[in-house]
C-alpha cells in the first residue's frame, strides 16, 4: 500500500496508520509480527508510520480525533464482528469525500476472500447503527 501511495505522492507525504493485535494475536490467527518489528520494517519505506496495537475499537477510540484524514481504509476479515460493529461509529471522523473503504469478505470457497468497496452510504449507515446508545445490549 505504501509503495502504491508513493507513486502518487512524495514518500514523505505518505502516512500509514495500521491497527493490529501484533503480539496479542491468538496462536494460529495469522503470522505473528511484533509491534517493534512491524514499525522497524515500515519505517524503512520513508513514509510516516503510526501503528496502533490492539483491536480496532480500543485502538482507535482514544486517538481518532487526532488522526489525519484517510484516503484508504481496509477492513480485515479476521476482526471480531461485535467489536467491528462498534468501531464503525468512529470511521467517518477520519474520512473525506474521496476516501475509499474496502472490506474483506469470505467468498464461500475454501479460505477464499474478496475485497469489496463499501459505498459512503453504507459506511454512514453502519456508523449510525454503532452510535452510543444505539447498540443492542
Amino acid at each position: 500500500m505504501i509503495e502504491v501511495a508513493s507513486a502518487h505522492a512524495p514518500i514523505d507525504r505518505v502516512c500509514y496508520t495500521g491497527v493490529d493485535l501484533f503480539e496479542a494475536r491468538a496462536p494460529g490467527a495469522g503470522p505473528l509480527l511484533t509491534l517493534k518489528e512491524a514499525h522497524r520494517r515500515l519505517r524503512l519505506t520513508g513514509a510516516r508510520i503510526r501503528l496502533l496495537p490492539g483491536e480496532p475499537l480500543a485502538a482507535l477510540r482514544p486517538v481518532v480525533n487526532g488522526l489525519e484524514r484517510i484516503d484508504l481504509v481496509i477492513v480485515s476479515l479476521g476482526l471480531d464482528a461485535a467489536s467491528l460493529a462498534r468501531t464503525w461509529y468512529y470511521l467517518p471522523r477520519v474520512l473525506h469525500s474521496r476516501s475509499l473503504v474496502m472490506v474483506e469478505e469470505p467468498t464461500g470457497a475454501k479460505e477464499g476472500v474478496r475485497v469489496r468497496l463499501a459505498a459512503p452510504r453504507e459506511v454512514r449507515s453502519l456508523a449510525a447503527k454503532a452510535a452510543p446508545g444505539r447498540q443492542a445490549a
